[in-house]
């Protein structure tokens, strides 16, 4: 042994040296710089967050009342139940009222006018003679779509295919009327 070692305890870390009841020693601080002390509290960040862009917005979407298909807002046209009861076309969507969305394609719109569904969904018995000659004529001026008429059966005057196999009534009246011979 050497002068310097000769009355230093033996510093060997084996588990069989170290006492059982002797304190844990920390290990040395090391020379890093305190963290930065922040406002309310509020905990520093340790890495940055990449940002990727603008946040993208928010598109309202709505559902055509005879296709059930959901579009954005925009590129359907709102109908309105007004307070007086008069339906009309409200083209800045903004109008106070019960409002119904049809895609804008001339057989969606007859489909719509032919049937109950826009009645029912502006929850009112009928549409007037005047409001409805009104949004026929405004039907008129609409784009008539192929590829969506050829996409949806139901607009082409044509059954969908569910309720061809269902044997509903429709169906049944609709085979015995092209049954039968026309005597005229």
């Amino acid at each position: 042994m050497t002068a310097e070692t000769a009355g230093a305890p033996d510093l060997d870390d084996s588990p069989a040296s170290i006492p059982a009841d002797a304190a844990p020693v920390a290990p040395p601080a090391s020379p890093a710089l305190p963290a930065p002390k922040r406002a309310g509290g509020v905990k520093p960040v340790t890495a940055q967050k990449r940002r990727r862009g603008p946040k993208p917005r928010h598109v309202p979407q709505r559902t055509c009342i005879v296709l059930r298909q959901t579009g954005d807002k925009r590129a359907l046209v709102r109908l309105v139940r007004t307070p007086e009861g008069r339906v009309e076309v409200d083209p800045g969507g903004k109008r106070n009222g019960r409002g119904a969305y049809l895609t804008a394609d001339r057989a969606v719109w007859e489909r719509a006018l032919g049937s109950n569904t826009l009645a029912r969904a502006l929850n009112i018995e009928a549409i007037g003679a005047d409001d409805l000659a009104a949004l026929r004529a405004h039907a008129e001026t609409l784009p008539a779509d192929p590829a969506l008429a050829a996409q949806f059966p139901a607009l082409q005057g044509v059954q969908s295919a569910r309720s061809a196999t269902k044997g509903s009534r429709i169906s049944r009246v609709a085979a015995e009327v092209a049954a039968t011979p026309d005597e005229s």
